[in-house]
Order: C-alpha cells, then sequence, then structure tokens
C-alpha cells in the first residue's frame, strides 16, 4: 500500500490548509533573503485571504443548504452531490473549451475517463 493509499480520507482539508499556512510562515522567516518589499503588498494579502475565506464559506454553505457533511474524510455521511453555488461554475466551461481546442481526443478522452456527474 503506498503512502498516499493510507493516507486516503485521513487528513482534513482544513489541515493542509494549517499545516501549509505554518510551512509558508516558517519559510518566510528562515529565507529573509526572499523577502521582498511591495507597497501595497498587506493590502494584496488581505484581499486574497478574504477572497479565500469568502469561497471556503460559500462552500460550506452550500453544503449546509444541501443538508449533508462538508467533511471529505467521511464519504459514507454524503446525503446529496452538491452541485450548485460555488460548484457549479467550472466543469462545464473548462469542458466546452477542452472540446473546442482538442475535439475528437478529447471525446475520446471522455469516453475513457469517469465522469465527476
Amino acid at each position: 500500500m503506498s503512502v498516499t493509499q493510507q493516507l486516503e480520507l485521513k487528513i482534513p482539508p482544513l489541515a493542509l490548509v494549517a499545516i501549509g499556512a505554518v510551512a509558508m510562515w516558517i519559510a518566510s522567516r528562515s529565507l529573509p533573503s526572499l523577502a521582498f518589499a511591495a507597497p501595497a503588498r498587506l493590502i494584496v494579502a488581505g484581499a486574497l485571504a478574504a477572497g479565500g475565506i469568502a469561497l471556503a464559506l460559500a462552500g460550506g454553505f452550500a453544503f449546509f443548504r444541501a443538508h449533508t457533511t462538508v467533511d471529505p474524510t467521511r464519504p459514507g455521511a454524503t446525503s446529496r452531490v452538491v452541485a450548485s453555488g460555488v460548484y457549479r461554475f467550472q466543469i462545464a466551461p473548462e469542458e466546452r473549451i477542452l472540446g473546442g481546442k482538442f475535439g475528437r481526443d478529447y471525446d475520446e478522452y471522455l469516453r475513457a475517463v469517469r465522469r465527476w456527474l
């Protein structure tokens, strides 16, 4: 069994976010030579953080409205597919673009792989 299989469904996504944040903080303290001054860096960082938090909350709210679990480590507790809110915007446009760009090759790929929805 690979390490990936051993860790599958064991580490919650928010824990991975926290681990990444701590790793970035450690890197910023350990490698000050990579730091750079940008006039609005705190504003940009704050806006990006706020956008990420808003997206996470919108996703959580979509799961709450559907009365299903938001915890991907417990797939057995899932009661509905959530394909609304922030979860409805990406797949269809991406597939349209790939289909237009790659034509028959993309159609063959779609027949060979499982679909998301």
